[in-house]
C-alpha cells in the first residue's frame, strides 16, 4: 500500500464522529453546529486535498469548521472524539512530497509510538530559541530513527523547514500522531520505536547533540557594569602601546554572548594580568635597561611558581586600593556588594541558595563579603572557585552549568558581583597611572 492511499485511510479516521454525543447536545446547540458537522464529513471525503498544492487551503478548512464548533459552544473533542490532534496530522502530511506519496508504506511505521516527555526541559538553537521539531532519519535502519516534538508552548506552529522531508520518516510521525490518545499541545513529545524510556531520551540528547543543539537554553549575557568612568582616565600620553594582547583579550570578552562565556573570556584576561603583574615586580627590580639575564629569569620563575590560585588572589591583593576610573576598586566592590544583598532579599548573605551555592563551591562563608579584612579576597576565592567549577569535570566536583543559572542567586552572583568587578579589573588596569602592577618600565624587555 502506498504511503499515499495509507495516509489518508489513516487520517480520515480522526474525523470520525461520536452520534451519541451529538444526540446529548442540546437541541439548540445541535441546531447550529449540524451544517458544520455534515461539513466536517464533506470535508473528510476530500482528504486527498491534503496532498496537493492546496493542501494549506484544506488545514484552514478544517481548523476553521473546528473553530466554529468551539464558537457555538460544542467541545470539537467530544463530538470528534479523535480530532484533538488533527490538525498536527494534517500540517505533517501536508509535508508529505510527491516522491514520498508515491512509496510503500513501511510496515514499520506501527512500532513507532509517540511518548510525552518529562525528563528534560527541551531542545534549542544556540542563541536560545527552543526546537519545535527536530528529526533523526536512518534510512539503512529505519528503526533507529526518532522525531521530537515540542508543543509545550501556547499554539506552537511548525514552519516549513521544521518537518522532517526524509523519504519515510513524515509519513510514520502522522501514523504515530493519528493513534495517540492525549492532546499533543502543552507537552513535549518524542516518537521512537524504542519502548524504553531512559534509552530513547539517551538517544535524542546525543542526536540533538551531534546535530549542534543545545540540551539547556544558554543564558544571555546581560549588559554589566564594570567600565564606568574608565574612558575619562584615559591619557594621550599614556603607554598603552603595550598592552595590545590584552586588548585583544578584551575584544573577545565585548563578543561573547552568555553568561558563562563572558565570564571566562573575562577570567582569562585576568589570568594574563597575574602573571604579567609578577614580572613586571622582577622587571622594577632589575634597574639595568639593556641586560635582563638569568638571574632575572630565576627570579620570574621564582615569583609565578605558586599555584594559580595564589596568583589571582595576589592581583586581587595588589589592585584592591588602585583608583580606577575615579573610584578605588575596593569601594566599588563593596557598592556591587550591597547591590547583590539588595538583590537576595530581606535574609542578605544568608539567604539559603547563596549558602548552598558557597558550600557547593567549597568556599568561606558569604557572610565575609560584609567584613573588609576579607571581602576582596573572598571574592578573588568566590571568582577562581566558580572558573574551576565550569572548566573541570563533573564528576570529580560541582560543576556549574547553564543549568544551574536557572537558579537567581547564583546568577545574580556572577552577573551582579563577579563579572562586574572582573571587568573593572580587565578594563581599568591599563588605565591605571600610578603604581600600574602590569606596567612595564618599558615597552620590551631586551634579553641580550
Amino acid at each position: 500500500m502506498t504511503v499515499r492511499v495509507e495516509i489518508a485511510r489513516i487520517v480520515r479516521t480522526l474525523f470520525e464522529q461520536d452520534t451519541s454525543a451529538i444526540e446529548d447536545l442540546p437541541d439548540e446547540i445541535l441546531e447550529k453546529a449540524n451544517d458544520t458537522l455534515l461539513s466536517l464529513i464533506d470535508i473528510s471525503s476530500d482528504i486527498e486535498n491534503i496532498f496537493s498544492e492546496n493542501g494549506s487551503v484544506y488545514i484552514d478548512k478544517v481548523s476553521s469548521a473546528l473553530s466554529v464548533l468551539g464558537e457555538i459552544g460544542v467541545d470539537a473533542t467530544l463530538v470528534l472524539p479523535k480530532s484533538k490532534n488533527l490538525i498536527f496530522a494534517l500540517e505533517f502530511a501536508n509535508a508529505l512530497t510527491s516522491e514520498q506519496l508515491d512509496t510503500q508504506m513501511s510496515p514499520l511505521h506501527v512500532d513507532f509510538i509517540i511518548y510525552k516527555v518529562t525528563s528534560i526541559n527541551g531542545l534549542y538553537f544556540t542563541d536560545g530559541k527552543p526546537l519545535s521539531s527536530f528529526a533523526y532519519y536512518n534510512a539503512k535502519s529505519l528503526g533507529e530513527s526518532l522525531q521530537y516534538l515540542d508543543f509545550s508552548a501556547v499554539n506552537t506552529e511548525l514552519t516549513d523547514d521544521e518537518f522532517d522531508h526524509s523519504r519515510e520518516l513524515n509519513a510514520i510521525i502522522v501514523s504515530a500522531i493519528c493513534r495517540v490518545d492525549e492532546a499533543l499541545s502543552g507537552h513535549r513529545w518524542v516518537m521512537s520505536s524504542n519502548q524504553n524510556e531512559e534509552k530513547r531520551l539517551a538517544l535524542l540528547r546525543y542526536h540533538a547533540l551531534l546535530s549542534g543543539y543545545l540540551l539547556t537554553a544558554p543564558v544571555m549575557s546581560p549588559s554589566y557594569s564594570g567600565t564606568e568612568n574608565i574612558a575619562e582616565t584615559v591619557q594621550r600620553s599614556g603607554r598603552y602601546e603595550q598592552f595590545i594582547e590584552p586588548f585583544e583579550m578584551l575584544s573577545e570578552i565585548n563578543s561573547r554572548s552568555t553568561v558563562l562565556d563572558a565570564f571566562l573570556s573575562t577570567y582569562h584576561s585576568l589570568e594574563n594580568y597575574m602573571i604579567r603583574a609578577k614580572i613586571v615586580e622582577v622587571e622594577r627590580a632589575h634597574q639595568s635597561q639593556t641586560l635582563f639575564g638569568v638571574r632575572q629569569f630565576r627570579s620570574i620563575y621564582s615569583a609565578v611558581d605558586k599555584t594559580e590560585q595564589d596568583n589571582f588572589r595576589n592581583l586581587f591583593k595588589i589592585c584592591k586600593s588602585l583608583i580606577i576610573g575615579g573610584l578605588s576598586l575596593e569601594n566599588y566592590v563593596i557598592g556591587q556588594v550591597n547591590a547583590l544583598i539588595a538583590l537576595l532579599g530581606p535574609q542578605g548573605l544568608a539567604e539559603p541558595n547563596l549558602l548552598n551555592f558557597f558550600n557547593a563551591l567549597m568556599i568561606a562563608s558569604p557572610s565575609g563579603l560584609s567584613e573588609p579584612q576579607c571581602r576582596i579576597n573572598l571574592i578573588a576565592n568566590l571568582i577562581y572557585k566558580i572558573r574551576c567549577s565550569i572548566v573541570h569535570n563533573k564528576e570529580s566536583e560541582y560543576h556549574l552549568s547553564n543549568r544551574e543559572l536557572s537558579n537567581t542567586t547564583i546568577l545574580n552572583t556572577i552577573t551582579i558581583l563577579c563579572i562586574p568587578v572582573m571587568r573593572r579589573i580587565a578594563y581599568g588596569l591599563p588605565a591605571v597611572t600610578h603604581g600600574n602592577p602590569i606596567e612595564y618600565s618599558r615597552k620590551e624587555i631586551s634579553l641580550y
